[in-house]
């Protein structure tokens, strides 16, 4: 069914101090509207929080960001941390509040979700930061955490940031080129908290492919033309690697090469 976007309220500056309290207003709006656009839910099965290393990183980010809340309902943590930045105003962090509701044609009951940005400046800006994402989680919900753009291959770059989160979700495809090694480096990463899932959105766009690849080998092929493999060659475009990499390595797995 086609749905409708209905704006509360898009990038409201807002003290940092009074995020919970602007977003309750926007809720309390919402209420009084409700009459012409049907009953209105606040909804929250996740918090998302979405590490962005630069303005690029956050506007692609942000496209993402929002075709995912349109199916997983969330509350949405935009963090921006600048730590070479200048502090301007006295502003070491700032913060804006976006709420919007999903509505299905015809009318009907209103699923709203929220985001807020957060963007510190120099590095006690920055130290503020998770202080920030644990006051502004909604509890007894999952967490994940999206490192937009390149995936972190150091440890200290992400602990800061994983305390509660359930699933990191990085896209080995951002890795930069030519650097030897950069999937075995982020090898480490799930294992930094017990019970850490780890999301790669490249692995996830394989799925399909490796579906097509296994299915090749159903009745009444079977699997025995496997045993004769010698060889594999892929080819791939320059920004495909990082997924050649990985069918290879699924490849080898299943093979038990």
């Amino acid at each position: 069914m086609k749905t409708r976007e209905i704006v509360l309220a898009r990038g409201v500056g807002v003290d940092v101090g009074g995020i919970e309290r602007e977003l309750a207003s926007l809720w309390r709006d919402a209420s009084k509207r409700s009459r012409h656009h049907g009953q209105v839910t606040r909804a929250c099965s996740w918090n998302l929080v979405v590490h962005c290393a630069d303005d690029a990183t956050f506007n692609a980010a942000r496209t993402v960001v929002d075709e995912a809340v349109r199916y997983v309902p969330s509350r949405t943590l935009m963090l921006k941390p600048r730590p070479n930045a200048s502090v301007t105003d006295g502003k070491e962090v700032e913060a804006w509040v976006t709420a919007a509701c999903q509505a299905a044609a015809g009318g009907g009951k209103l699923l709203c979700t929220e985001e807020v940005t957060i963007e510190s400046r120099g590095p006690e800006g920055v130290a503020h930061m998770p202080a920030l994402v644990r006051a502004l989680t909604v509890p007894d919900v999952p967490t994940a955490l999206y490192w937009a753009g390149p995936p972190p291959t150091s440890s200290s770059a992400l602990n800061i940031l994983l305390a509660g989160v359930d699933r990191l979700v990085i896209d080995t495809q951002a890795l930069p080129e030519g650097v030897e090694g950069d999937l075995a480096r982020l090898a480490h990463v799930g294992g930094l908290l017990d019970g850490l899932l780890l999301a790669d959105l490249t692995w996830l766009r394989t799925a399909s492919l490796r579906s097509v690849i296994a299915s090749l080998f159903d009745a009444p092929v079977g699997p025995a033309p496997l045993d004769r493999l010698k060889r594999v060659r892929i080819q791939a475009t320059r920004g495909a690697v990082p997924a050649a990499k990985l069918l290879v390595g699924w490849l080898a797995s299943r093979l038990g090469w």
